[in-house]
């Protein structure tokens, strides 16, 4: 199995920076874990024949990843995302589709393994760029990773098949790849060209005209129509803000530079893109029938988001040096998923992330 590169979009809710030890530390001492269905069910499927901890799940080079690394590594997101996407979709959240035809079952598995490359070269190179664990990062490490076990039950730490050298191991991971980053990064360059600005509306389609795609729901169309009398309002009686607001809608203000094609809004852009001062799009579908956009053309760059524009383009450049550097290393350690052992892992066993009540150890439901 190759490992696939997640793409982006508008709707994708998997998508998550990592920002080294601080953030993932900070989830690990506040959240305790449990397992919402009977922890003996997770347990048992932990320990039978099908899923060895043991297994090899990855292969770096050299490297050989335990399944019990990914394994928790993606429980553990499971427990974090978990409520914000059933309270979308429902119980079977994890096999909606999350964008390119893909799950979030999916998009999340490729995303463990991605993450654990990153890790492992990050690792295998660590002399090479110059860094390495401090004392004291070693010590915030050891007792970020004792609250956590502390923090949970027995039952939720075997449905995770996490222990607290595990914990240590991945939060020793972080900070490096997060150190690595910072290493990597840190003299890329940018020229940033020309900056734009445009007003715009956007609406997201229902779920059902989303899934099915055959036949749109009427407050879908009776959207686009809005849209569309919105846009004819602004172009021969009252200017883009004021016909938008009289339909219920508030405009947005997006500024971005021409050449960065990793843009959040990049499709946005691309409407935009060759209109003058003051000229509209035409009422757009975007997002493989995600929404409907309608953008205007400013005459003046918005200061207020020229700043953040600027940060976007630096870290999307800064997001290809660190690719380039993956990839030039890439070529001597291949990574390789373990089909195999990686194919049966699935999050229909819900894990939920959660506070104690009474700031105790986390319970199993």
């Amino acid at each position: 199995m190759k490992i696939k590169k997640r793409k982006t979009g508008h709707k994708n809710m998997v998508k998550k920076v990592v920002a080294g030890i601080g953030i993932l530390t900070l989830l690990l001492s506040a959240l305790p874990v449990y397992a919402d269905e009977p922890a003996t069910g997770i347990a048992a499927e932990t320990q039978n024949s099908v899923l060895d901890p043991e297994g090899t799940v990855l292969v770096v080079g050299k490297d050989k990843v335990p399944l019990k690394k990914a394994y928790f590594i993606l429980k553990y997101e499971q427990s974090v995302m978990q409520d914000m996407l059933s309270g979308v979709y429902g119980v079977g959240w994890y096999e909606m589709e999350a964008g390119d035809g893909r799950t979030f079952e999916e998009e999340m598995k490729d995303g463990v393994m991605n993450l654990l490359v990153r890790m492992s070269l990050t690792r295998q190179n660590q002399k090479e760029l110059g860094i390495r664990i401090s004392e004291d990062e070693k010590k915030a490490i050891e007792a970020a990773a004792e609250e956590f076990i502390n923090s949970n039950s027995d039952e939720a730490l075997e449905a995770m098949m996490a222990d607290k050298e595990l914990v240590e191991e991945v939060l020793t991971d972080y900070t490096l790849l997060s150190k690595m980053t910072i290493k990597v990064t840190k003299d890329t360059k940018v020229k940033y060209g020309k900056a734009k600005t445009y007003s715009y509306i956007y609406g997201s389609f229902s779920e059902n005209t989303l899934s099915v795609q055959k036949e749109m729901e009427e407050e879908d169309e009776t959207m686009i129509e809005t849209f569309r009398t919105i846009r004819q309002s602004a172009v021969t009686d009252s200017d883009f803000n004021t016909a938008a607001a009289g339909n219920g809608y508030r405009v947005a203000m997006h500024t971005y530079f021409a050449g960065d094609d990793k843009d959040a809004l990049a499709e946005f852009n691309q409407v935009m893109d060759g209109l003058e001062a003051g000229e509209m799009s035409e009422v757009i579908i975007v997002g493989d029938n995600q929404g409907v956009f309608l953008g205007c053309m400013e005459a003046e760059v918005d200061e207020k988001s020229l700043e953040e524009a600027k940060q976007n383009f630096l870290k999307n450049n800064q997001v290809k040096d660190l690719i380039k550097q993956m990839k030039a290393w890439e070529k001597k350690a291949v990574p390789e998923v373990q089909d195999s052992v990686w194919a049966p892992v699935d999050l229909s066993k819900r894990m939920s992330a959660y506070v104690a009540a009474d700031g105790g150890e986390g319970a199993v439901e």
